[in-house]
């Protein structure tokens, strides 16, 4: 697949999560406030690795809104960063989380149709997790799983129309984008342990009503058989996923890159050599 765009850069991200990694290194809260109206859920992951599905079983809960990706987030925290890069220290503080809050809250306010849950499902909000937990207490957060493989070949064979997506052109830029999401997440979950669910698409597909009961206690949402039934969900879907998430959940997706193995090995060995997959 060509590119048409400018080269990747992937130093630029690696320098976004060195940022990160410096300036949030232990857990902090901004100040205790009112709880945000409407209440966000982020649905998180790499792109292809099922956050669309995720959002669509949630939104069987009537009272809560699909937002698609938005970016909020990403301006908010862009701003915030801006900021503290700026001090001389460096440092991260409560007022800049305070502010990151009420921006973030009034931003996805704009969104609401008065349903009081949100879900924002930008993919590589992943970047910002910390910062989420951080601002805002009251959001769930769950990140998406998926078998490795299966994500670098669907990233690889699809074209993206948004932006930050500028990785999926070569094996190689994909196997080392995979490993600074792993790296970011394991960041991430070693501050706040306890913020992040974590759902497996593999577990979801195969154990669909036990897997689902676990992600509304997650999300603090009401659990009732229609969240085994996405496809009837009526949001509008913009992205790639849009024909696979009308049906309902099936096995075998993962399976598909199998059918050109024996053209993938330099994508195969990309990712073991990045300790994505089992060598």
């Amino acid at each position: 697949m060509a590119n048409e765009q400018a080269p990747y850069d992937f130093q630029a991200d690696a320098i976004a999560y060195a940022v990160s990694k410096s300036i949030l290194k232990t857990p902090i809260l901004a100040e205790p406030t009112d709880a945000t109206t409407p209440r966000p859920i982020f649905v998180t992951s790499l792109p292809r690795s099922g956050t669309t599905l995720v959002e669509r079983i949630l939104t069987m809960d009537p009272e809560v809104q699909a937002g698609g990706e938005m970016t909020v987030t990403q301006l908010a925290v862009g701003t915030m960063l801006k900021t503290v890069m700026g001090r001389d220290d460096k440092r991260l503080v409560t007022a800049d989380l305070n502010e990151l809050r009420a921006e973030v809250s009034a931003g996805l306010a704009e969104y609401t149709d008065g349903r009081p849950v949100i879900i924002d499902k930008t993919p590589l909000n992943f970047r910002w997790i910390g910062y989420i937990c951080a601002a805002l207490p009251e959001a769930r957060i769950v990140h998406v799983t998926r078998d490795p493989a299966s994500v670098a070949w669907s990233l690889y064979r699809l074209s993206f129309n948004g932006g930050g997506n500028g990785f999926i052109y070569d094996f190689s830029d994909i196997a080392k984008f995979m490993v600074l999401h792993r790296n970011f997440m394991a960041h991430w979950q070693a501050i706040y342990p306890n913020r992040i669910f974590d759902l497996g698409y593999e577990a979801l597909i195969a154990n669909p009503e036990s897997e689902t009961r676990a992600l509304a206690a997650a999300t603090g949402l009401n659990w009732t058989e229609e969240w085994l039934h996405p496809e009837k969900a009526t949001n509008q879907v913009l992205t790639a996923s849009s024909d696979q998430v009308r049906k309902p959940m099936y096995q075998g997706s993962n399976a598909q890159w199998q059918r050109y193995e024996n053209h993938l090995k330099p994508m195969i060995r990309q990712l073991q050599d990045a300790d994505l997959l089992d060598g």
